[in-house]
Order: C-alpha cells, then structure tokens, then sequence
C-alpha cells in the first residue's frame, strides 16, 4: 500500500512529482514482490513500515525533515539505517533494486526525477527484470498466464 501524497509528503503543502516517483517505485516493488512494500493499515503503521526499510528519518536521510508539519508530532526510535533492499525484494535482479534505491528516499529532493529514471538501465529495458514467482494468492497486480512470460 502506498498513500502517497499522505505518508511520502508527509501533508506537506506543496506537492511534486517526486512523490509520484515514490508512488511509482512502491508499485514496481509490489510487482516484484507480489504484495505491497509498505503494507500499513494505518498512517502509524504505515511510516513504521518505511522506517524499517529506509530508516528513521534524522537530519542525514532527510534534511528537510524539521520542515514537515508534522515533524514535532512524532518521535521515531533510531533503527540503524536503510536495510539491504536483496533482502527486501529478493527476486529482484541487481538493475531493479537500483532503480528502487533511486525511487524511495526519504528526501524528496535526492530522488531522481521522472525525466533521470527513464535513462536508467531498468527503464530501458522490458519488463523481464521482473521475475515472476508464483504465490498461493492473487496479488493486486495478477497477471494471467498469457502474460506471464515478460
């Protein structure tokens, strides 16, 4: 699940396409995956989530953290830092988990934009760097068999 103008932009007032490049990178992850990255059923649950793969955002992951609305709210416990996305999209091949490193940052501002991602190695190429693995339940994005062989 991605909230994305919610949990990226943080109720930010203004909003760019980087939280659309966010956007984009939870949907490619959910692809690989087979179910969503940031499966949260709450905004709470939600921005633990994301701690738990990027870290807690601080000062040098996100530097304009004290400039969100709802920074003062909220007290994260530091976690250790961003987690090795092999172990978080395991099926993914190494141009895929690029990509994502390159999408989901806490700081907009450090995310590629639109334009930039489209001249990385996975956006030049087709879907193949999705590997596709069964699962006992459909996902969101279920791809029937016909389809299956990008």
């Amino acid at each position: 699940m991605f909230q994305k103008k919610r949990i990226a932009n943080m109720k930010k007032i203004k909003y760019t396409s980087s939280v659309d490049v966010w956007a984009l990178g939870c949907i490619l992850a959910e692809f690989a995956l087979r179910r969503p990255l940031f499966e949260g059923h709450s905004d709470l649950e939600q921005i633990s989530l994301i701690c738990k793969v990027l870290g807690t955002p601080n000062k040098a992951r996100w530097a304009s953290w004290d400039e969100m609305p709802d920074a003062g709210k909220i007290v994260f416990e530091e976690n250790g830092g961003e987690q090795d996305w092999r172990r978080i999209v395991p099926n993914a091949s190494d141009s895929l988990i690029a990509h994502l490193k390159r999408h989901l940052k806490w700081e907009a501002a450090d995310r590629l934009t639109a334009d930039q991602l489209t001249r990385l190695p996975f956006s030049q190429s087709t879907l193949t760097d999705i590997r596709y693995i069964p699962c006992k339940r459909r996902s969101v994005f279920y791809l029937p068999k016909a389809l299956r062989r990008l």
